[in-house]
This record gives C-alpha cells, sequence and structure tokens, in this order.
C-alpha cells in the first residue's frame, strides 16, 4: 500500500518574460490559457502561455524537473519556491506551426494552487500540474442538458433561489455602504481679521 503525504500541486510558479515578470497563477486568473508538457519519467517540463484575444503565445524552455523527488518526502526536498521558468515569445508566424507541434503533448492544466493528500498511484498522479477539466459538448445539446439540470435541481430549487437571493441583498448591501461611507474630515476655515 502506497504511503499518502500532504504534497502542493498546480504551485505558483514565478514566469519571466518579454520584460515582465508574473506567476503561473496569475495568467491563470487573468485569462491565459496555461497548457503544460509534463514527463515524470524523462523529467521533463515544459509550459505554453496563451492569449487568444491577445494573440500572443509564450513558450518557457524544456525544464528539467525531479517529479519523483517532489512528490515524496523522504527523498529529499524540491524547494518550489525558487523555481523560475523563463519564456519566449513566440512570432505570430510560427505560432501556427508551433502549435501544430504542441498539439497532443501539451494540455490545459490548473493553476489554482492546491493541497493533496492523496497515494502516487499512476504517473499522471505525479504531474506538477493537474490537467484541467474540461467538458466538449455538442451546442445542439445544450437546452436537453439544461433541462436535465433543471429537472435535477427542481427539489431543492426554491432553497437555491433563496440562498442567491441573501447572498444578493448582502452584496448590494456591502455596496451600499461603500457609497454611503464618507470619512468625516474637520475643515478648517480661514477668517480673515
Amino acid at each position: 500500500m502506497a504511503h499518502t503525504f500532504p504534497r502542493m500541486i498546480n504551485p505558483n510558479i514565478r514566469v519571466f518574460w518579454a520584460g515582465f515578470q508574473s506567476t503561473t497563477h496569475e495568467l491563470g486568473r487573468v485569462g491565459w490559457r496555461v497548457e503544460a508538457y509534463q514527463q515524470p519519467e524523462m523529467r521533463r517540463l515544459q509550459l505554453a502561455f496563451i492569449n487568444k484575444p491577445l494573440g500572443l503565445v509564450g513558450l518557457s524552455q524544456m525544464e528539467e524537473f525531479d517529479y519523483m523527488r517532489y512528490h515524496a518526502p523522504q527523498s529529499g526536498y524540491v524547494d518550489i519556491q525558487q523555481m523560475e521558468i523563463k519564456c519566449h515569445m513566440i512570432p505570430k508566424e510560427a505560432q501556427i506551426a508551433v502549435s501544430h507541434t504542441m498539439e497532443g503533448m501539451f494540455h490545459a492544466v490548473n493553476t489554482e494552487p492546491d493541497m493533496v493528500t492523496s497515494s502516487v498511484k499512476s504517473i499522471e498522479d505525479l504531474f506538477l500540474f493537474q490537467p484541467k477539466k474540461e467538458i466538449l459538448v455538442e451546442p445542439s445539446t445544450i437546452p436537453e442538458m439544461m433541462e436535465l439540470i433543471l429537472k435535477q435541481q427542481s427539489p431543492k430549487q426554491k432553497e437555491i433561489r433563496e440562498k442567491y437571493r441573501k447572498t444578493t441583498k448582502r452584496e448590494i448591501h456591502k455596496e451600499e455602504q461603500k457609497l454611503i461611507y464618507t470619512p468625516h474630515f474637520e475643515v478648517a476655515s480661514m477668517v480673515e481679521t
């Protein structure tokens, strides 16, 4: 039986690129699609950062990363806080060729840092970044899916709506408080004597 121990997945790694510094989490949070090529058996890690609306693609160098040591505390300590990823901008002319090369190798990943305590049972459990769970649906099936969701929720729909209303009221009240609050300033008037 494999031992379980807490470990960080989707770590917040510093990214240096085109004159700016950010982190994997921040880039994911503001809308960049982060993809990873992870090969634990070969100790390889490469990240890609894609922003379709801006037409920008960044690709890191192939990094050597000891996945086994990172996930097994008895093997030593890997200080992920010291890890830095250096990226290179991919020119628009080369993006199509690069995207075809990346297809099948890179997968969209979650950038929200998390702690897990599950044991390592497969090679995918060693991944530094966990793959994003994406649901692809046929547009024509969306009305059917919505109907199923409403049917599933119907017994609790009243409770769900009430919870939403309370949350919304609280948020509106907080916003009103911000608008109503004005700091008290003492104004000294100048009186000519």
